[in-house]
């Protein structure tokens, strides 16, 4: 089953949920370090990591890139306008809350 849009921005929240949300880095380590965002040493991500590492898990990392800048879109025309800069400039409940209403107005 081929994924869409919905399904990475449910994954992505999921990770940002289970794992915790970060500002500053795509993702971090158990001792606040910059790890890669699809690396299994993460501990938290921010927005953009945790769509990195859900599409990533959904469709492999060669294939993730397009995902990726669909979920970014579907984002940003929710209201984050520069969804990095609104991730490291708002609250966790913020990004989540950015989360559900992209989750809910995308098909």
């Amino acid at each position: 089953m081929t994924p869409t849009t919905k399904d990475v921005l449910v994954e992505a929240k999921r990770l940002l949920v289970e794992k915790g949300h970060t500002k500053g880095m795509f993702a971090r380590d158990a001792q606040g370090y910059m790890v890669h965002a699809t690396s299994e040493k993460a501990v938290c991500y921010c927005a953009f990591g945790a769509l990195r590492a859900g599409a990533s898990r959904l469709v492999g990392e060669s294939a993730c890139n397009e995902w990726i800048m669909k979920a970014v879109d579907a984002l940003e025309a929710q209201g984050a306008k520069r969804l990095i800069k609104f991730n490291d400039s708002h609250t966790t409940e913020d990004v989540l809350a950015l989360f559900d209403k992209t989750i809910a107005a995308t098909p």
